[in-house]
């Protein structure tokens, strides 16, 4: 939702297209998906989002950030997660979106 909105007011004029990702790498035997994706300009920017009910641990951000960014054939221009709960510390090169940061959103009226 909040890449529509940055789309919708301007703030963002590089999204292209908004959904979800899924991958099947059979030749790893790999498969998963990201909540998230916007494919942009300069390539795919993946969000992951958790419920958590304490913050989210810097090695869990690092392995969901390391899965993005292993897909073959995937061009991740960025990473970020969602936690609910927050993040116990700040990882390199992921933004990070807790709870209170989407509740604090400004949207525009309809």
């Amino acid at each position: 939702m909040q890449g529509s909105i940055l789309s919708q007011t301007g703030r963002r004029n590089d999204i292209l297209k908004i959904g979800s990702y899924w991958y099947n790498d059979a030749k790893s035997r790999k498969n998963g998906g990201f909540d998230v994706a916007l494919e942009t300009k300069d390539g795919y920017e993946i969000y992951e989002c958790k419920f958590l009910e304490k913050p989210a641990s810097t090695a869990l951000v690092a392995n969901e950030k390391n899965k993005a960014c292993g897909i073959v054939g995937l061009n991740a221009s960025r990473f970020g997660m969602i936690s609910s709960a927050g993040f116990e510390a700040p990882v390199d090169g992921v933004i990070e979106i807790s709870g209170d940061d989407l509740y604090s959103i400004q949207l525009p009226d309809c």
